[in-house]
């Protein structure tokens, strides 16, 4: 069956040129490896696709780190779950992207990009810890925000199949943590 389905994803790709609009929305997951998803055979990535893999990478070290960071500074109530599931669900997405370039030769990044560690920053120099909740909502809902538009251009742009597929699949887990964040800041802001 597995067979099926990688002569279908590479018969998908022939048929549209090797570039942009193969549909692999059918195409389940696990049978992607990172060389299925280049079913052209072209070493390289395009440079829409090398850029959203590092940008996808730092952006859920980031908010793995944030929520970290924010869970170590003291009580945090209800929005503990939320940070849980947000480092939960950002590091499954970081292993699966991890396994997608695994044979490309393509480091991820493993350090926070500058512009996520000042931000981590910010909420460590929290000087008062009741505020941390309020202003770790605030960074995530930011970073969230991003990583949506981010995951939106991919499914739109990146030419690799696997890399599609990977974005368009992890878009409702983003909008997910966003819709959660925004509930907590509506009620925050509604009990003040």
């Amino acid at each position: 069956m597995m067979k099926t389905w990688k002569l279908e994803l590479i018969s998908a790709a022939v048929m549209a040129g090797c570039g942009g609009g193969q549909q692999v929305a059918s195409v389940p997951t696990s049978t992607l490896s990172a060389t299925d998803g280049n079913p052209c055979g072209e070493a390289n990535l395009s440079p829409v696709d090398s850029e959203f893999i590092t940008q996808a990478a730092s952006g859920a070290l980031f908010e793995v780190k944030l929520s970290e960071t924010a869970l170590a500074r003291g009580e945090f109530g209800d929005m503990k779950v939320v940070a849980q599931r947000i480092i939960e669900d950002s590091s499954t997405a970081n292993r699966e992207l991890e396994q997608l370039v695994l044979d490309r030769e393509i480091d991820l990044p493993t350090e926070l990009l500058p512009e996520h560690e000042r931000m981590v920053q910010q909420l460590v120099a929290e000087p008062d810890a009741t505020s941390v909740p309020a202003r770790y909502r605030e960074l995530q809902i930011a970073a969230h925000t991003k990583m949506l538009a981010l995951f939106e251009g991919c499914a739109k742009e990146c030419e690799d199949a696997a890399l599609l597929l990977f974005a368009t699949r992890t878009l409702p887990t983003l909008r997910v943590h966003l819709q959660m964040l925004e509930q907590f800041a509506s009620a925050n802001t509604a009990q003040r």
